[in-house]
């Protein structure tokens, strides 16, 4: 029997899983966990682009501790909305991407790195950078600034539908403050913004979605600048990256009415991992799928960032932060270099996030 909710930090090669999983059980009745893992592209597309699959709802068991805040952003957040709401929660964020004024993502890197020349890429750039991008691109102050960033962490756990309380807790506690912070700046800053719910709560999930996904695609496009050595063109890079390595592997859907995939009927209810890395990894849409080619003429059809109605908004944003983040970082005359050979990664069911990334550079 197969287990297809590992932890990451217990894999020391996921690829090698999916791809025996792709060749052998493309759709698969994972019996443990009670829960269906599709494997190809082709499926994985289809479920994400069907209006019968949706995102799964918060548990009971999580929203009775859940206070008023952590519910109200549950409740107007795009990415956990379904039909019909769905479409009113994703033009507001569409509005609040509109607002966003553009930054200097190579000033803020140096003000994260400073001037000691070492630092943990993850710990210092990567947990901080994207958060700190989507801030200052709606003008907050840095008083606020440094009060939101040590917050976000707990709120990401906001997006499980099984939290424990202590998760309830500190998602709670930082609900409270950002939804208010979120509403305050709105109506003083952007006034059009101020008049419904949604827009204060997707400001707050484009925060939220910023941690683990912008850690991720800023943690793994270094390592693979780093192991080229060369690069001339950053953009490939990175999409390259997001197809080869994508920070999250896998999400969730629920489905509401039966559907059949590849042969296997799954009836209403049925929950599905949708295996987005391995999707990513498919033979059958990306020759030599196993190996990085910034030439490749079809990298962009990667499904990193979804695919349907609840394909990620934000997704130029996040891949130019990471493009203009490290082109300011190997920058000409800088001399960088990693100074670890292990690598450990985040006990995490759904993202594969490195730990640590420790690097000297040269001023």
């Amino acid at each position: 029997m197969t287990n297809t909710l590992f932890l990451q930090s217990d894999v020391a090669d996921p690829y090698a899983v999916y791809a025996e999983m792709r060749a052998r059980h493309p759709v698969y009745f994972d019996e443990c966990n009670g829960i269906w893992a599709i494997y190809t592209h082709a499926l994985c597309k289809r479920v994400l682009e069907t209006g019968s699959a949706h995102i799964p709802r918060q548990a009971d068991a999580s929203r009775k501790w859940m206070n008023a805040s952590s519910q109200t952003l549950t409740a107007h957040f795009a990415r956990l909305a379904n039909p019909p709401g769905h479409a009113g929660m994703r033009d507001a964020v569409m509005r609040l991407l509109g607002c966003m004024r553009e930054v200097d993502t190579g000033q803020l890197l140096e003000q994260l790195l400073g001037t000691s020349g070492e630092c943990d890429w993850v710990g210092e750039i990567c947990k901080k950078l994207p958060a700190l991008a989507v801030m200052k691109a709606f003008g907050f102050g840095d008083a606020d600034i440094e009060n939101v960033l040590p917050r976000m962490e707990p709120l990401t756990k906001i997006m499980l539908p099984h939290k424990t309380e202590a998760q309830a807790e500190a998602v709670n506690a930082a609900a409270d403050e950002l939804l208010a912070l979120a509403e305050v700046h709105l109506a003083r800053h952007f006034p059009v913004l101020a008049d419904s719910t949604a827009h204060a709560a997707n400001l707050v999930g484009l925060l939220v979605q910023s941690v683990d996904a912008g850690r991720g695609i800023l943690s793994n496009a270094l390592l693979q600048a780093l192991r080229l050595r060369s690069v001339d063109d950053w953009q490939r890079l990175v999409v390259e990256t997001l197809r080869f390595d994508p920070p999250i592997h896998n999400t969730r859907r629920m489905l509401t009415e039966e559907m059949e995939l590849g042969g296997r009927v799954l009836s209403e209810g049925a929950t599905v991992l949708v295996v987005l890395a391995s999707a990513n990894r498919d033979e059958d849409v990306f020759e030599d799928a196993g190996r990085f080619d910034m030439e490749r003429v079809n990298s962009a059809a990667h499904l990193t960032f979804g695919a349907g109605t609840h394909s990620c908004a934000a997704h130029r944003f996040a891949t130019g932060l990471a493009v203009n983040a490290l082109r300011a970082f190997f920058r000409e005359g800088r001399r960088i270099e990693r100074l670890q050979d292990e690598m450990a990664w985040e006990p995490m069911i759904n993202a594969r996030l490195p730990q640590e990334i420790r690097v000297r550079y040269s001023s």
